[in-house]
């Protein structure tokens, strides 16, 4: 599994952080830490999230609870508030690169059955 594994279900986006055994660019066990945030090379993708997250709109300010950066050494990583299973709303920071999808790996889609329940409930 991957440190950051994004999914799609009916049109909603979700993922699973890998707590116990990720890689993480901070630590999101912190106190200060609101969520995760993940180098590219750690995370995946499905097909399905990336086309709905294709399309977030950008909130007003810098920060949101879903965050695309480009890094100036040539890095990119992903940041989503709260850990373990998240719900992403899609909707990044004015400063967030879209391209930043495209340095994700695709895999194929497979939303966890928690998952499922939790969009069809």
């Amino acid at each position: 599994m991957s440190t950051l594994n994004i999914f799609a279900y009916k049109g909603s986006v979700g993922a699973i952080s890998d707590i116990n055994n990720g890689t993480f660019i901070n630590n999101p066990l912190d106190d200060s830490q609101l969520g995760v945030v993940v180098s590219v090379e750690h995370c995946t993708i499905s097909e399905e999230a990336k086309s709905i997250l294709s399309k977030s709109t950008r909130e007003g300010g810098s920060f949101a609870p879903f965050m695309l950066t480009e890094h100036a050494d040539g890095g990119a990583s992903v940041a989503v508030m709260g850990i373990g299973c998240h719900l992403i709303e899609p909707v990044v920071g004015s400063t967030c690169s879209l391209s930043v999808l495209d340095r994700i790996p695709v895999v194929p889609n497979d939303p966890p059955a928690d998952f499922v329940s939790f969009i069809d409930d």
